[in-house]
């Protein structure tokens, strides 16, 4: 105690304390006590609680029992005291300051690719360090994905998809906070796209564009121009260094293609 003061009959202390953990985890119920009292009889004071960052589950004048908020955040445990006893003395409140510790974090993040775009389906592979499991995620159609683990986690993470290179993977340590992860595709970039016309038994008008030189998960765009020379476009996302294209080339005999959101000309069949 800090001081005792004494006014007609009545004890009560002056610089009233709280006692309670103040290291908790979210969700946590801890039970906090008051070290106020005053003697008066009848008694004409009453303890009054206050908590922020939590729920109050139960109180009397000597404790208050306290499930903290499932967020990330700082709590308050108040103390005050009113009545006849109260007014005698100097100072009737206390406080507490609490530390909310979260259970678990998320780590997140976005793969893009050249372009900037998410990849869908991309693996994001989280390999636990220190005893800690491993996990895995998936990206969506926009390339985010999320993933809650543990508090304190630690990993290693990377990227994987068939025939895609990716950025370096990362490790961390006791993660104690939401983290964001990103990765992109990587590749040449003075890597130029070429297309040409696979040769077909009888001159068949149905044949294949054969391209080349691609990067997988980059964007490229393909151009087709019509016998009377209107040309069409549409995108495509390259899933290996070479892939085709079946075209009816007597309707379509020119085509070409071109990296996406770059500099390089378009290469043409003819």
């Amino acid at each position: 105690m800090l001081g005792l003061g004494t006014m007609q009959g009545v004890q009560a202390q002056i610089a009233p304390q709280i006692s309670g953990a103040t290291q908790v985890q979210s969700n946590q119920v801890e039970t906090y006590y008051s070290d106020y009292f005053c003697d008066d009889v009848p008694k004409r004071y009453s303890v009054n609680w206050g908590v922020s960052g939590g729920t109050i589950l139960a109180q009397t004048e000597l404790y208050v029992t306290v499930r903290w908020n499932a967020n990330v955040s700082n709590g308050i445990v108040n103390m005050s005291v009113t009545g006849s006893c109260a007014s005698a003395f100097q100072s009737c409140c206390a406080s507490l300051a609490i530390n909310i510790q979260p259970t678990t974090v998320t780590i997140s993040g976005y793969v893009t690719n050249n372009c900037g775009r998410g990849l869908l389906g991309v693996s994001i592979n989280f390999n636990g360090l220190g005893g800690f499991a491993s996990y895995s995620a998936t990206t969506d159609n926009s390339g985010f994905y999320s993933i809650t683990v543990p508090y304190g986690y630690s990993s290693t993470i990377n990227a994987t998809k068939v025939n895609v290179q990716f950025s370096s993977g990362q490790s961390f340590v006791n993660t104690t906070a939401d983290r964001t992860v990103n990765f992109f595709v990587v590749g040449d970039a003075n890597i130029a796209p070429f297309i040409a016309w696979r040769p077909e038994p009888n001159n068949q008008p149905s044949l294949y564009a054969d391209m080349g030189g691609l990067v997988p998960g980059f964007d490229y765009i393909f151009y087709k121009t019509n016998t009377i020379g209107v040309t069409t476009t549409f995108e495509i996302e390259a899933v290996a260094t070479g892939q085709s294209i079946q075209i009816n080339q007597a309707d379509f005999p020119k085509v070409c293609i071109q990296r996406k959101c770059s500099s390089q000309t378009p290469r043409c069949t003819q």
